[in-house]
């Protein structure tokens, strides 16, 4: 079925008025219209409120494009409405099927949808003939709801409109819509339905054509009802016993959920302890691996905390730091340059010359080594710069001699 935003096209069928001239105006009664076309099943709605929407649709739609300054066309048949075949479309392109006359203002009467006409010679000599007996207004219509189970569509605009001799169902019983509102109650007394044509609304099942075939679907929507209604006595009686038990079962519950809070607190505050433990342990062996790298000389003394911190701050990461510290190399080297071998080699050159002003420099020297672990030329410096008259003496000395 062709759509265009959201909306289906139907096909109304209305008697022409007999004898005479052609009619400069056709009217659509106001009804409650039943309608079951290529898959569309419900009721058709027309009243003086939607009648006056489908007047204004029509107006702001001639007033924005000229395609519709003449108005909309009339056809022989309806050659625009196009069923689920795109050939139809295409065809309907091409050959562009000519009009007999153009529908020229739309109108909201006290009991009809009135459409103005104005025929052409064609359309004169069909209606004149009596060549048609009815017309059929195309109606792009909206789904606006359902009552009692039956869809209820209403028209949106008139899109064209087509000389017919067989229309979609019996035209003469149509009903009037009732107080205008759009809100009617579908109800036998004001609808032309029959009762098959309700169960057939009301099933909304295309395969359903006859009265055997209305009576086979009710009969599995009963089988259905009652299959479900054994379903729910099933479930209630489990519930019944659910709830006769419940009672016991809530207290167990509530007792089991008891025992676990507390099995929970108690884990919670071991985990707790263990986790202090543990840091406590990560931090005392993370400060031992940095002082051991500060007495070998690769890490320097102001940069210890920040060495500690990075290692508590690495988590699955810190024996991989603690490896990389380990390999870390010396910034300064932390032995004396001079080997014990050295420093017995000039005790005994400073002890065969007894008078050198060196020898107190010396001892000075190897006893700052000594004290601040550094090397040879570092406590030189430091002794030279806190004893600078033993350096004197010695310059003294060797340039008296």
């Amino acid at each position: 079925m062709p759509k265009r935003d959201d909306l289906v096209f139907l096909l109304h069928a209305v008697a022409l008025p007999g004898g005479g001239a052609a009619p400069e105006s056709l009217e659509v009664p106001y009804a409650d219209t039943p309608y079951d076309r290529d898959g569309i099943t419900g009721v058709n709605r027309l009243n003086a409120e939607i009648a006056a929407d489908v007047a204004a649709a029509y107006g702001r739609m001639k007033a924005a494009d000229v395609r519709f300054s003449k108005g909309v066309p009339f056809y022989v048949g309806h050659p625009d409405y196009f069923g689920p075949n795109k050939e139809e479309y295409v065809r309907f392109v091409r050959e562009q099927p000519p009009a007999v006359g153009w529908i020229t203002g739309v109108e909201a009467g006290d009991a009809a949808l009135v459409l103005h006409v104005r025929w052409n010679r064609k359309g004169r000599e069909l209606i004149e003939g009596e060549e048609y007996s009815f017309f059929s207004p195309n109606l792009p219509s909206r789904l606006a709801g359902r009552e009692n189970g039956v869809n209820i569509y209403v028209p949106a605009y008139v899109k064209s409109a087509g000389l017919t001799n067989t229309p979609n169902w019996s035209v003469a019983p149509m009903v009037h819509a009732g107080d205008g509102t759009t809100g009617d109650t579908i109800t036998e007394e004001r609808t032309a339905m029959t009762l098959f044509e309700r169960i057939k609304a009301l099933l909304g099942d295309d395969t359903v054509n006859t009265d055997d075939d209305a009576v086979g679907a009710i009969g599995k929507l009963v089988d259905a009802i009652r299959k479900w209604r054994a379903h729910l006595e099933e479930r209630w009686t489990l519930e019944s016993a659910t709830d006769a038990a419940l009672p016991h079962a809530a207290c167990d519950a509530a007792a089991e959920i008891d025992g676990c809070l507390t099995a929970l607190a108690d884990a919670a505050h071991a985990a707790t302890g263990a986790s202090a433990a543990h840091e406590a342990l990560r931090t005392a062996f993370a400060t031992e691996m940095v002082h051991a790298a500060v007495s070998r000389g690769a890490v320097l003394q102001e940069h210890a905390q920040g060495r500690i911190d990075d290692l508590l701050h690495a988590g699955d990461a810190f024996l991989g730091r603690v490896t990389e510290l380990k390999a870390l190399p010396k910034l300064m080297p932390t032995e004396p340059v001079v080997h014990a071998a050295d420093a017995a080699a000039r005790e005994a050159e400073e002890a065969a010359r007894p008078g050198d002003p060196t020898a107190g420099a010396v001892a000075l020297i190897h006893a700052r080594m000594a004290a601040d672990r550094c090397d040879y030329r570092t406590a030189f410096n430091a002794v030279e710069r806190d004893r600078p008259e033993l350096f004197g003496a010695a310059d003294a000395a060797r340039t008296t001699a």
